[in-house]
């Protein structure tokens, strides 16, 4: 059975759910965290492990990781969040970034 572990994000209501497997999937600081005993804030209650990270865009980071592509309807906001996350955990060359959806009807105009 795969190990699970708890992460809880800079705000109590950002609290994910997944296997270590999933956190070492691919090369990038959480990979090398979770290859070893973890070091950082972990709640004596609960057992979770505190990341001082927004968590709004982690869950993206999450499915990425579990193999699921990149969405493509994503804000700016939510690219620039998703792009700062990739950087801060080292995952930027495992995935590339959103593609801007671009309707076929607006090309033509410009033509």
């Amino acid at each position: 059975s795969a190990e699970k572990v708890r992460l809880q994000l800079q705000e109590e209501s950002h609290v994910f759910s997944t296997t270590v497997e999933t956190l070492k999937s691919k090369p990038g600081v959480l990979e090398r965290k979770f290859s070893q005993q973890w070091e950082g804030d972990v709640d004596d209650d609960d057992g979770s492990i505190f990341i001082n990270k927004d968590g709004s865009t982690f869950d993206i980071v999450l499915n990425l990781l579990r193999g699921y592509p990149m969405p493509t309807h994503l804000s700016v906001h939510e690219e620039e969040s998703l792009e700062s996350d990739l950087q801060y955990f080292g995952l930027v060359d495992q995935f590339e970034g959103p593609k801007p959806v671009i309707d076929s009807e607006i090309l033509k105009g410009l033509t």
